[in-house]
């Protein structure tokens, strides 16, 4: 006798079914586990969803018999492995800030910048981005107000750095003005002469 499992609310999905799963993902005993919210089935997936599918597929039967990885498939796998290995640090936003920083008193031949002289170039504000989301992991926010926080706090604490490693002075009590102290001389070296 064939139970029906709708009747208990629970949903068989057939095979080769594409689902798109939300919920949260939380730690129990060591283990991760996914509280969904809702489950629905994608009627029309992406090409990517369906690539990630051909690989989880491939290592199932990996574990299960040896085989050969297509050539194409194994270039975009390699190519998938690049990119999120070279995915940006905070020191490669500082660093990143600190050639615009260069650039813009050379180009600009001004030595101050306001804070949303450097937040409105899309390159910094997606690298902060990309260091935020890095950063909160699996409780980054839905909201967008508070991504645009995270990322202001990421970029803010770049220029804070370089506040306390005196490559800026700030101009007003806002910080929200700043000078720009690279290649200038910070003040005068005092020597203290040891054979005394």
């Amino acid at each position: 006798m064939a139970m029906d499992l709708s009747t208990v609310g629970i949903t068989m999905h057939r095979r080769g079914d594409v689902l798109r799963i939300r919920g949260t993902v939380g730690e129990f005993r060591g283990s991760r586990q996914i509280k969904t919210t809702q489950i629905d089935v994608i009627r029309d997936p992406d090409e990517e969803s369906l690539f990630r599918l051909v690989v989880l597929d491939l290592e199932q039967s990996a574990y299960s018999k040896p085989f050969v990885v297509p050539e194409q498939l194994m270039e975009r796998l390699s190519a998938l492995v690049q990119v999120a290995s070279t995915q940006p640090t905070i020191e490669d936003l500082k660093a990143r800030l600190r050639t615009w920083m260069q650039i813009w008193s050379g180009s600009t031949k001004q030595h101050t910048f306001s804070y949303f002289d450097l937040a409105s170039v899309p390159e910094h504000k997606q690298m902060a981005l990309t260091v935020a989301r890095s950063r909160e992991g699996d409780a980054w926010p839905t909201n967008r107000r508070d991504q645009n926080n995270r990322v202001m706090h990421v970029l803010l604490d770049c220029i804070d750095e370089f506040l306390a490693d005196r490559a800026l002075v700030t101009k007003d009590g806002n910080k929200s003005m700043y000078e720009i102290q690279l290649g200038r001389s910070a003040g005068q070296a005092i020597v203290v002469d040891d054979e005394n």
